[in-house]
Parts: C-alpha cells; sequence; structure tokens
C-alpha cells in the first residue's frame, strides 16, 4: 500500500470516527430502535403513473391520529415524459401504523397539514381544502380578507369556542384569523386571545405551553424553561446543534402524561489541511414533561423529518421515501 494510501486512509477513519462521536447526545438516555419500516416508495399515486416521491428535506411526515400517518412532498416530479423540468407536483400519501395504503393524492397544491375531524388540510391558492379519508375534498374555506396564502391551526382544547383557525398576515407582523366550528366548518366569533397566550398548534412555534404556569423553548440549541412568574431555567444543558450552529423544532403531546418532542440539527466541519468535509446530523430527543428528563434519543442525517403521536407514545420519521416507526412505552 502506498504511502498517500495509508495517508487517506487514516483521514477517512479519523473522519468516520469524529463524524459518529459528532452524532452522539451527552444524554445517557435510552436509543430507541425502529418496531416497523413502512417502504412508501412503491405506492402507486392515484390518477397517475408515477410512484409516490418523497425526497429528504423536501418532505414531512405528521400524525392525523395515534393510528394514521400522512407522509407529503411538494418536491415530486411524475411526469417522467415532461420537457418541463421545473414542472414540480405535491403528494401526499395516507397510511396507517402497519402500512396499509388508505389513500393517495397529487396535484398542485403548496403543501398538506392535519385538520380538523380526522381531515387533511390541502392548502391551495386563496384557500384551504378539507380533505376526507379517501383524500376527497370534504370542503373550501376561503383564506381570511381574501389572502392568497393561509395556514391552519388545529385548538388544543374544545373549550375555547372553535375547533380551529385560518391564519394570513397582512404587513410585517399583523395576522388575520377567521376562526371555525363544527363539521362542516362554520365560520365563528371569536373573542380577543388573552395576551400571551396561544389556545392553538400551529406549523411552526417558537414556545411550547407545557403546563399552565410554564413554557418551554430553544435558547442556542438547549432546552429551556420560562414560568409565569418570570423565572427562566434550562431544562436540559446539553447543546444539542452542536458548536457549528443549527436549529430546533419541538412538538407537545396531546394527551397526558405529556411529552415533549426536540428535533435538533447541527453542522459539523472536518479539515486537516488537506481533507475538508461538511455534514449535518440530527439529535431526536422525547422528554418526559412532568420529569423534566429524556426516555430515548435518535441519531439520524440531517434531512429527515420527525413527528410524535397524539399520545406521545410513537414516534415516526421520513427519510428516504421510508418510514420508521418507534414504540416508546
Amino acid at each position: 500500500m502506498s504511502a498517500l494510501v495509508r495517508t487517506n486512509s487514516v483521514k477517512m477513519l479519523a473522519f468516520a470516527i469524529v463524524a459518529s462521536c459528532s452524532i452522539l447526545p451527552s444524554s445517557v438516555a435510552q436509543s430507541l430502535k425502529p418496531s416497523r419500516v413502512i417502504d412508501l416508495t412503491k405506492v402507486q399515486i392515484a390518477g397517475s403513473v408515477c410512484r409516490a416521491e418523497l425526497p429528504s428535506s423536501f418532505s414531512n411526515i405528521q400524525w392525523l391520529d395515534d393510528s394514521r400517518l400522512l407522509a407529503s412532498t411538494y418536491w415530486a416530479h411524475c411526469d417522467a415524459n415532461s420537457t418541463d423540468r421545473k414542472k414540480f407536483e405535491t403528494e401526499a400519501v395516507l397510511f396507517d401504523t402497519s402500512g396499509t395504503i388508505l389513500a393517495t393524492d397529487h396535484g398542485n397544491a403548496s403543501m398538506y397539514a392535519r385538520g380538523p375531524h380526522g381531515t387533511v388540510a390541502q392548502f391551495q391558492t386563496g384557500e384551504i381544502n378539507l380533505l376526507d379519508a379517501q383524500m376527497h375534498v370534504e370542503q373550501e374555506i376561503p383564506c381570511p380578507k381574501s389572502s392568497k396564502r393561509c395556514g391552519i391551526s388545529i385548538a388544543q382544547s374544545p373549550t375555547i369556542g372553535s375547533d380551529f383557525a385560518l391564519c394570513s398576515f397582512s404587513g410585517h407582523s399583523q395576522q388575520d384569523c377567521d376562526f371555525y366550528a363544527g363539521s362542516p366548518a362554520i365560520r365563528v366569533s371569536q373573542a380577543a386571545l388573552p395576551s400571551g397566550e396561544n389556545p392553538y398548534t400551529g406549523p411552526t412555534r417558537d414556545f411550547w405551553e407545557v403546563s399552565p404556569e410554564e413554557k418551554w423553548f430553544f435558547d442556542n440549541g438547549r432546552l429551556a424553561s420560562t414560568k409565569t412568574d418570570g423565572s427562566r431555567s434550562l431544562v436540559n444543558s446539553t447543546n444539542f446543534i452542536g458548536s457549528n450552529g443549527g436549529a430546533c423544532e419541538g412538538q407537545l403531546s396531546e394527551a397526558s402524561p405529556k411529552r415533549f418532542l426536540a428535533v435538533c440539527v447541527g453542522t459539523h466541519w472536518y479539515s486537516d489541511g488537506m481533507f475538508d468535509s461538511v455534514f449535518g446530523f440530527s439529535r431526536i430527543l422525547l422528554f418526559d414533561v412532568s420529569a423534566r428528563s429524556i426516555v430515548g434519543r435518535i441519531d439520524d442525517s440531517a434531512f429527515i423529518s420527525a413527528a410524535i403521536s397524539p399520545s406521545g407514545r410513537r414516534i415516526a420519521i421520513l427519510k428516504n421515501g421510508k418510514v420508521r416507526l418507534y414504540d416508546v412505552p
């Protein structure tokens, strides 16, 4: 073996060691193993000659309830005969935890999300459509004030007078919302929400209300807490994104006892002057809220989508068109 080959082999070995070490959280929490893997790449899309395309970093996974999941992408290119390589479509696959495909959809929606009463919300220009269990349009609801785009937020409590809200932004920060209840949904009046409270789930959030007195948030890769008395503390002192920066997202279970899923993505750089490389990694951690402790972890690459079931007892991860399911006691 030449000296150059030996040198490169040593470098690759060193890089592999650094890479594997960098994705291991300092916590000694149980490393979770998948209970089932569901391959969606062989799913035939209804009304199309194509199979499902769910490319990593352009797709996401969501739970509709504890037995049904929705995988979708906004970056599918189904028509292999098309000369327009810039024409992309959205696709969605509705399936259950056994791997049975329940329905599929494709078209020009901007995205899909969980809707109220077990429906799927399909985002279209100027409206959001609610799809039934067969992914057929059940109801078309216009965006507030004829906005071209809006988002949907599902009520966490049945006592606030509405089941969900459609909200769009006007100006830089002003949010216009219409509130709905029932099925089919009827627009209802909504009293002003108390300052600092958000009784709805949304596609992105900065704070998660784990109890009436406490909210969790991420502070530079560390999970932190703020209480109604103004005090702040760290839930966990570990920097889950590492020293090179990154970002974290969170999801809170609906059932009690509450569980919190932290999905953190970081970047690692390696260089020895001759060999340079960069890669992303993810740290997926499940917290028991009352104990403020990690009850399970999953280490993976950066290009994944992860979601916690409403009960907090299951985790789903979508990567390269395959879904891994994890059961957490």
